[in-house]
């Protein structure tokens, strides 16, 4: 299964706590085989809300996504695909 991540804890200002989880759940989940992983990031500037609704959801549909994956508290509410 192809899943698209939002990359955004680790090009944006996060908590190094949070940048450490999702740098681990990445190498764990890649280190199974049986997921594909697209990493998707917000570009260095604008306002990372707007892209989650609109950015994302459309990078992760250009690339074949089945289903996104957010390590924050927020996602986007019409992506077209099932979100966690």
């Amino acid at each position: 299964m192809r899943v698209a991540v939002d990359l955004s804890p680790l090009v944006r200002s996060f908590p190094a706590s949070i940048r450490r989880l999702t740098r681990s759940i990445l190498d764990r989940v890649e280190a199974r085989g049986d997921v594909e992983i697209v990493g998707v990031a917000p570009p260095a500037r604008g306002l990372l809300g707007a892209w989650r609704q609109v950015g994302l959801p459309r990078a992760a549909r250009r690339r074949g996504a089945r289903l996104i994956h957010c390590f924050g508290s927020s996602f986007p509410l019409a992506a077209g695909l099932p979100t966690v």
